[in-house]
């Protein structure tokens, strides 16, 4: 629609120049005179250029954003995981995390107290330092594993407690002091050996996370 209108426009204008020169050739009436050219073909082509203009696409102005909408947005680029991998120091809320191995095994514990995996145990190792002011807890809500498919796998709580008697630490409900690095073993049971990822969550809430890949 917007280009019709413009087009009529033009069109006025080049009668108009022609009817300067030649009143008859662009004039219908009886009495042709450049006057009626251009009273005609000047108002026409205003008329005409006033409608397309207003008829064109009007661009869309951005509305500024309300301090909720800002919060959404702010808490959205927080809860993005970003991705690490093994060996590489991880700072992310009171501690920093170092992943220092993966291991896989059908049974852990010794002779008295052993504890076999229907599917397979995952051992990961790492080391935890507290960068806070404040004494800290491990608990299970710091860590979580998923698979490719996004499955997710619970912490082995009896395996970890094999793993124990037979002289590894752990770090299930391990006090991490301020300023001291506390090394130890993640225990998991999975299906079998594939590609599965570790999830360290920043705190108890899970503001933000960082995952790594355990290959």
């Amino acid at each position: 629609m917007e280009t019709i209108f413009l087009l009529l426009a033009i069109l006025s204008l080049m009668a108009f120049i022609i009817g300067m020169f030649n009143p008859k050739i662009v004039l219908p009436f009886k009495s042709k005179t450049r006057g009626k050219v251009a009273l005609l073909y000047v108002s026409s082509f205003i008329v005409f250029s006033i409608i397309g203009a207003s008829t064109s696409k009007t661009p869309t102005v951005e509305k500024p954003k309300s301090k909720e909408q800002k919060e959404v947005q702010q808490n959205e680029q927080e809860n993005q995981e970003v991705e690490s991998a093994i060996g590489k120091p991880i700072e992310i809320g009171n501690f920093l995390y170092t992943i220092q191995s993966v291991s896989f095994r059908k049974s852990v514990g010794g002779q008295f107290m052993e504890e076999t995996a229907d599917g397979i145990f995952m051992l990961i190792k790492v080391s935890i330092k507290n960068i806070s002011d404040e004494t800290k807890t491990l608990d299970n809500s710091l860590f979580k594993v998923t698979d490719a498919n996004d499955v997710e796998y619970s912490f082995a709580s009896k395996a970890s407690a094999s793993l124990e008697m037979s002289g590894k630490e752990t770090l299930f409900l391990k006090q991490c002091q301020p300023n001291i690095t506390t090394n130890g073993f993640l225990i998991y049971e999975v299906p079998e050996k594939g590609e599965y990822y570790l999830h360290l969550i920043g705190s108890s809430w899970g503001t933000s996370s960082v995952r790594v890949p355990l290959k």
